[in-house]
C-alpha cells in the first residue's frame, strides 16, 4: 500500500525516522476538536474569499464575519482560538 503520492509506506517511514506503527497509529487517529474547527475556519475563510469574486485579500477577508463558525470576535480573526480582534 502507498500513500498519497505513490510513495510505499514502508520507504517514507524510514526516509522520515518513523516506525511502520506508529504511521499507522498516526493515520487511523480520530479527528481532535481543534482540527475540526480549523477546517471550519479554512472552509468559511475560502467562502467569503469566493463570494469575493476571489478579490479579497486577508486584510478584508479578516474582517468579514465569520459564517459556520462560532464567531468569537468581529471578522475572521474573532474565530481565532485565543485571538484578540
Amino acid at each position: 500500500m502507498g500513500t498519497e503520492h505513490r510513495i510505499p509506506h514502508r520507504l517514507a517511514c524510514q526516509v522520515l525516522g518513523v516506525s511502520e506503527s506508529w504511521f499507522y497509529k498516526w493515520r487511523d487517529k480520530p479527528t481532535t476538536a481543534r482540527e475540526v474547527r480549523r477546517g471550519q475556519l479554512t472552509a468559511a475563510i475560502r467562502q467569503i474569499f469566493e463570494d469575493s469574486g476571489a478579490t479579497y485579500g486577508s486584510p478584508k477577508v479578516d474582517r468579514v464575519p465569520c459564517r459556520g463558525v462560532a464567531d468569537r470576535g468581529v471578522g475572521v480573526r474573532g474565530c481565532l482560538p485565543g485571538a484578540h480582534a
